[in-house]
């Protein structure tokens, strides 16, 4: 510091012109200055050196200040995509709808904060599909609206982009029962189950979707098959979760038809963390695929739900109509079940659960 004169009005003032040493050289504060976020845009800070920014629905991120000095901050993204719609009961039939494929659930890490740069990272999270109607059913199509939403993070100007795909839509029960064509799952995130008699019939799962806004980060894309439906009592397959593929319509026991499970991505992303009281019953997985629809003749039991988010599928002696995936879940819908005898107005499937995304990084 400068000399100061004594009972000098100016000394004051012109000590800001003489400073040298430590006055003239302190230390560069970290301005870095991360936004965004539907659930808190200044992040939240649960008390395990991560602040997580978190988009239940569509938003923007944005990263301001001097990055370079971010280089060691660790950063990670979970992304899910929406889940897809169940399918439906065969047109006055007994033939149970096969079960939605959940999105993908995809985990981002080992980069940091500098890698991403600054810049706005405008996020679009998946819906889920919605419930399809019934009936009647289309037969072997599954239908363009079945398929859940991608979500995305796209950095504004370059364009490159993460990407987690929707779920495919379940099958149908055969359009005219099950002389008809079959009910096929559709692709996606993960593969929709089969309608019931769609043996061996079920949708693939995408986990390859390139993902050019990280390059040579570790990215984990999950997703599995759909199962086939089943022949008499005429069960629809499970569509497939993140977590595990579905179960088909012709296994015996409880286990018939059920979605595969979702991913367990709890010790960094659990519902208190995010800050989602609503995805709490979860328990930190996400991503559970939809059960088929229970079948006929006869009266048959429904479906339980499966862990991720993908709800239970009716009993089939009524009312018949699917259950939906959980909101910000990206699991998907259950499938309508069918009549225990025909002729029988069929029911709407379930529709999927939304997806989510999650940007943290370490501050220190």
């Amino acid at each position: 510091m400068g000399i100061r004169s004594q009972n000098n009005p100016l000394a004051s003032f012109l000590d800001v012109f003489s400073n040298t040493g430590t006055d003239a050289t302190t230390p560069y504060s970290d301005s870095l200055v991360v936004t965004g976020g539907t659930v808190n845009p200044a992040g939240l800070e649960p008390g395990n050196t991560w602040t997580y920014h978190t988009f239940t629905s569509s938003g923007s991120l944005v990263i301001e200040g001097p990055v370079g000095t971010q280089t060691g901050k660790a950063a990670e993204f979970l992304v899910i995509g929406g889940g897809g719609g169940g399918g439906v009961a065969n047109d006055n039939g007994s033939d149970g709808g096969g079960g939605a494929g959940a999105g993908n659930v995809n985990s981002y890490s080992n980069f940091t904060v500098t890698n991403l740069g600054e810049g706005t990272y405008n996020i679009v999270v998946g819906g889920g599909a919605n419930p399809f109607p019934g009936p009647p059913s289309p037969g072997s199509t599954v239908q363009a609206a079945q398929v859940g939403t991608d979500t995305t993070v796209t950095k504004v100007g370059p364009g490159a982009t993460l990407t987690a795909k929707g779920g495919g839509g379940g099958g149908h029960g055969p359009l005219g029962g099950p002389l008809g064509p079959y009910g096929d799952g559709g692709s996606g995130g993960a593969g929709g189950g089969g309608g019931g008699a769609a043996a061996p019939h079920k949708g693939a799962a995408t986990t390859n979707t390139p993902q050019p806004l990280l390059p040579g980060i570790t990215i984990t894309q999950r997703g599995n098959t759909g199962a086939q439906g089943n022949v008499v009592p005429y069960y629809g397959g499970g569509g497939g979760g993140a977590g595990g593929a579905g179960t088909a319509g012709s296994q015996p026991g409880p286990t018939r038809g059920k979605g595969g499970v979702g991913a367990d991505i709890s010790t960094g992303y659990n519902s208190t963390l995010i800050g989602v009281p609503a995805l709490s019953p979860l328990s930190g997985i996400y991503g559970g695929g939809g059960p088929g629809g229970s079948g006929g003749p006869g009266d048959n039991a429904a479906v339980s739900s499966t862990p991720g988010g993908g709800g239970g599928s009716p009993a089939s002696n009524g009312p018949r109509q699917g259950v939906n995936g959980v909101t910000n879940s990206g699991a998907g819908g259950s499938g309508a079940s069918g009549a225990p005898a025909p002729p029988s107005p069929g029911s709407p499937s379930g529709g999927g659960g939304s997806g989510i995304v999650v940007f943290r990084y370490q501050k220190g």
